[in-house]
This record gives structure tokens, sequence and C-alpha cells, in this order.
């Protein structure tokens, strides 16, 4: 289709030009995204940091957003997220949702999925009683393992 070709031409054409400065915005924004939810206690975003170790690739434009210890499925989140905050997820899980984060995106987006998470979040911890195990360790995140590095690689 023409209308394709003109789209990639038009992409190619702007990486051409702004390559650099798209991919310093972006790295950037990723950077200030992992700092505003580190303080989420019931919803995970796994990072890179975490992920390095443990796989053997990392994107860090895919946000893969953890509700296992929020009381929530992933559906339910995908759908709070688009109903009430208007944030357009690309798939759910059964306990995670992803995100998919480009160059193209501007610091709008990154603020609105940070804030919405952890505004859910609060309300999260309002409704939900601490467990014994969130007792015990009040103040330290819980882990979330989302994949193990298969022997060999």
């Amino acid at each position: 289709s023409y209308i394709l070709l003109a789209g990639i031409e038009q992409c190619i054409s702007i990486m051409e030009k702004e390559r650099k400065q798209l991919y310093n915005n972006f790295f950037e924004q990723n950077k200030l995204f992992e700092k505003k939810i580190k303080k989420l206690q019931y919803i995970k975003v796994l990072s890179p940091e975490k992920m390095q170790k443990e796989v053997f690739a990392f994107d860090i434009g895919k946000k893969i957003i953890s509700v296992r210890e929020a009381g929530m499925t992933g559906q339910e989140l995908y759908t709070l997220l688009l109903e009430k905050y208007a944030l357009q997820m690309e798939m759910a899980g059964q306990d995670y949702v992803t995100a998919i984060m480009t160059a193209m995106d501007g610091s709008e987006g990154y603020t609105r999925l940070a804030e919405a998470l952890m505004e859910i979040d609060a309300e999260l911890s309002k409704k939900r009683p601490k467990t014994e195990s969130e007792k015990k360790h009040s103040g330290k995140p819980a882990e979330v393992t989302f994949y193990h590095r298969r022997p060999g690689l």
C-alpha cells in the first residue's frame, strides 16, 4: 500500500534527522519513569536493573506491569487504565499488562502512566489489609520474579 510505504519513508527520514535527540530523550524519560514509580507497593514494574541479571536481553520500552501482589487481574488493570486514565496498553495477561513506550513518546505519556499507577497503588493500599509478610517487612518492597534465565544461556 502506498500509504504504508509513505509512512515508512517518513519514519526513516525522521530517524535520519532526529535519531540522537529522540533516543537521548527516550532513555531520559525511562530513567525518570523508573524513579517516579519506585514507591509502588502492590503494583510492580519490571525494572532493567533486576532483569539484566536474569535475562539475556531487555527492552526498556516494554513496561511489564505486574499486579500479582495487588489483588486484581491484568485485565482489570488494563480496563481501569483505559477507561479511567485513557491509557491504552498493548496487552493484558492473567496478572500483568504490557505497555509499549517508544522514542516517539513524549514526557506526557510517561508522566500519565506513572501517575495513574501511583494513584491505583495508593487506592489498593487503602483497601487491602497487610499480610503477615508485609507487616514483617514493612517499608521494603516485595520482590516479584517475572522470568528466569535458562541454564546454558
